[in-house]
């Protein structure tokens, strides 16, 4: 019977304990927030009505709100912390306070419990974009997408033109810009009928008026692109294109592109087995074009890793091939790994002469073996030690069979010159490769 009654008290003392911990915790969080609130006028110092105002904190939650009509805005009840403020004079274009057009620019206004925070703000000065985008033979050239970027490289939000190819972006801040049009994959080009950037015209939009940019698209031509070996001359039968909006590909000996706009163009020529080539070539409209690539053939060397001690193939390891210029090994040369049979062939090599780091890759999961450079009877620590592999232009040359051992360990102690003992050190092993021997740390 005592116990039948014991029960429920205890439950309602637990409930009542809980109800007293919520409402302390509401409490306290009702206390620990201050309020922020301001005013946001135009660059003339009238009120800026009906404009976003967003709050931001840090690994926190976002504040969103509007000014009135009369340009304020008011948060309550606003989390302590440190925020920053953002505007929006015109939908998806941002502004930072104070008066900046980047986020990494933007003051940190601190919010204090049971304190209000003023933070005004004056926008910055705005004209307007607009114009006609037409084709080669003036007609109009509707859905071409219209962007627009500063000289710093940040981008406002773009539009499309309509029928009639006319195109309006409002609210755009008073500064200096390039403007750039396309249409599908044919036409991408800056005002005035520039192809690329580094050629494309500066256009100055000043406060509260409409600049005007009318431009005409480019005329179109072809172009006929061969590719052949550098080293034997060999026509390739086989290979990818990619020049203006375009990327094509072949199975013959040469691949004719057209509808590609007159003017300079960069273009990359891709095959199996060889390095791309990237040149430039120029188009006159009315005139088929020529682009004859030279394709360096790839060389490369097979390897094979296996245990040291038994001999057992090693899969999914990573072995780069260095020349003794080579500062690290880049993590790109060990995108493959070793296969079941611990074999790899490692590619995307110039001819010359190389040495051979074997590590365990950075990502993914691998057998447990220490780093090393591969030397003529086993592994070594130091690369001018390591055997040298070479190899000629477009060959396959096999290297040594890389034994691996399990990886040791060093230890030790670090102490100042005045024999203190360091704390939250790092101590590695220095060898050619970013992330081998990274993993200890002083305590």
């Amino acid at each position: 019977m005592i116990r039948q009654t014991w029960r429920p008290l205890a439950l309602l003392a637990v409930l009542a304990l809980a109800a007293a911990t919520t409402a302390a915790a509401t409490a306290h969080a009702a206390s620990a927030s201050g309020s922020l609130t301001g005013r946001v006028v135009t660059h003339t110092g009238e009120p800026a009505g009906n404009i976003a105002v967003t709050a931001q904190r840090a690994g926190g939650p976002w504040l969103r709100g509007s000014t009135s009509s009369d340009g304020t805005y008011a948060f309550s009840a606003v989390p302590a912390g440190d925020y920053t403020i953002m505007v929006e004079p015109v939908a998806s274009v941002r502004q930072y306070v104070p008066q900046q057009r980047f986020n990494r620019l933007a003051q940190v206004f601190a919010v204090r419990e049971g304190e209000a925070t003023v933070v005004n703000e004056t926008l910055l000065p705005q004209g307007n974009l607009a114009g006609r985008f037409v084709d080669f033979d003036g007609s109009p050239l509707a859905g071409a997408r219209v962007s627009v970027r500063d000289l710093d490289g940040e981008s406002f939000p773009g539009t499309q033109t309509d029928a009639n190819g006319s195109w309006r972006i409002d609210g755009v801040f008073a500064s200096r810009y390039q403007v750039h049009f396309s249409h599908g994959n044919v036409i991408s080009q800056h005002a005035y009928g520039k192809v690329g950037v580094a050629t494309a015209d500066v256009v100055t939009v000043a406060p509260n008026t409409t600049t005007t940019v009318n431009d005409t698209a480019l005329a179109r031509t072809s172009v006929r692109v061969t590719a052949t070996d550098s080293h034997t001359g060999a026509r390739l039968t086989s290979f990818n294109v990619s020049i203006g909006q375009r990327y094509e590909s072949t199975d013959t000996s040469e691949l004719v592109i057209d509808g590609i706009q007159a003017g300079t163009h960069e273009a990359e020529v891709f095959a199996e087995g060889y390095f791309q080539s990237r040149t430039r070539v120029t188009l006159t409209a009315g005139q088929q074009g020529h682009l004859a690539a030279a394709l360096e053939p790839q060389s490369f060397i097979t390897v094979r890793v296996v245990d040291a001690a038994t001999g057992a193939p090693v899969p999914n390891f990573c072995v780069a091939a260095m020349t003794l210029t080579d500062a690290v090994v880049p993590d790109s040369l060990c995108g493959e790994l070793t296969d079941e049979s611990g074999n790899l062939r490692i590619g995307w090599l110039h001819a010359g002469t190389y040495q051979l780091f074997a590590t365990k890759p950075r990502f993914g999961t691998s057998p447990d073996y220490g780093s090393q450079w591969v030397g003529a009877d086993g592994g070594t620590g130091r690369q001018l030690l390591a055997q040298s592999v070479r190899v000629g232009t477009g060959q396959t040359v096999a290297g040594p069979v890389i034994r691996l051992d399990r990886p040791g360990t060093i230890t030790g102690q670090v102490s100042t010159p005045d024999g203190q003992l360091p704390r939250n050190g790092r101590v590695g092993v220095l060898v050619g490769h970013p992330f081998a021997g990274m993993n200890s740390a002083c305590r």
